[in-house]
């Protein structure tokens, strides 16, 4: 059986700081209290390597705001199983993200997470077993899943758990090759430009390490990982700026630059001129709003 061990920790885990909004004056103190106090509960939402949360990782959260029930436990386990029959490597990687952001911003506890995770599993395992011939393929038993999930700080170790679980189905169905790999990432990376996606986030997620994929990636594409997305987004941003109606701010949202001046920097990086300018080379009427 694949019992594995529970997660490493690293010694510097165990220091961790959170801060609200800056306050001009002291009786506002206690809100940017309040704010960093929340943040403390937030950690298990933290991704690999992140120690410290700020008030702008506060998610706007309202009451049953993405609930976890069975509903939604069925969906994900459906949408997996049937991306599992079809050898979609990349469409199983982009619902486990899709997953993580859901439950990012749930107003569920940490132990309903924990549960609802541990449940997926195994209604996973349950469903893969009664379609594939079991002996071929090396699952956890139950109580080792039960164990591992609920001794896990992060959510972004369940998420990479649950992935390794995954990969260890669709190479015991078909053992895919190194380019296939790295087609189902382009292809991912290429349909979630707009999100905050990082190699360190995608990598588990194809069942590898951050280091030897970020090689690997370089080695083939010809380009390190974030200078690909970088030209993913300003190729998809190009072709948004060709709408009249659409601002300069709001195309920089809708490829992925929360910061517009962010944006502007990489554009003229990989354009040589600004995006404004790049418009004014179209031949839009010469009432647009920039």
């Amino acid at each position: 059986m694949n019992e594995s061990p529970p997660p490493k920790r690293a010694f510097n885990e165990y220091a961790f700081l959170t801060y609200g909004h800056p306050v001009k004056k002291l009786e506002e103190l206690y809100l940017s209290y309040e704010e960093a106090a929340a943040l403390i509960k937030r950690r298990f939402f933290c991704i690999q390597g992140q120690y410290t949360l700020g008030y702008q990782d506060l998610p706007t959260i309202t009451l049953h705001n993405n609930p976890i029930g069975n509903d939604k436990l069925h969906e994900y386990c459906d949408t997996l199983v049937n991306y599992l029959q079809a050898n979609n490597r990349s469409k199983v990687a982009s619902t486990l993200f899709l997953l993580e952001e859901y439950l990012y911003n749930t107003d569920s506890s940490i132990d309903s997470v924990k549960l609802f995770l541990t449940d997926l599993l195994l209604q996973l395992k349950e469903n893969i077993n009664k379609l594939y011939n079991s002996s071929r393929i090396s699952f956890p038993s139950n109580s080792a899943i039960i164990n591992y999930i609920s001794n896990c700080r992060y959510l972004y170790e369940i998420i990479r758990y649950i992935s390794e679980q995954v990969k260890i189905v669709m190479d015991a169905n078909n053992s895919l090759s190194r380019d296939s790999i790295l087609s189902d990432i382009l292809y991912y990376i290429d349909n979630n430009y707009q999100n905050n996606i990082k190699l360190e986030t995608i990598a588990p997620l194809f069942g590898y390490n951050s280091a030897y994929l970020g090689k690997l990636f370089t080695k083939a594409i010809g380009e390190n990982f974030n200078s690909y997305v970088d030209h993913r987004r300003i190729e998809h941003s190009k072709k948004l700026l060709e709408q009249p109606n659409l601002k300069v701010y709001e195309v920089s949202e809708k490829v992925g630059y929360k910061n517009v001046d962010y944006f502007h920097k990489k554009f003229k990086k990989y354009v040589g001129i600004s995006p404004a300018e790049y418009r004014k080379q179209l031949t839009f009427d010469d009432n647009i709003t920039y």
